[in-house]
């Protein structure tokens, strides 16, 4: 699901087809795990996405 818009997409997908947004996880710039898709804030160690 795109964390942007909602809609559903493939689990290949790489980019979501209704508004471009892209859903692959991203790791968090301050520790470097990764983060779930939509996060806002890193569960390991609490900053801001």
């Amino acid at each position: 699901m795109c964390p942007n818009c909602r809609a559903q997409s493939s689990p290949q997908a790489r980019f979501c087809q209704q508004c471009g947004s892209g859903l692959a996880p991203q790791a968090c710039n301050a520790c470097g795990v990764q983060m779930a898709l939509g996060s806002r804030f890193c569960a390991n160690c609490g900053k801001s996405a």
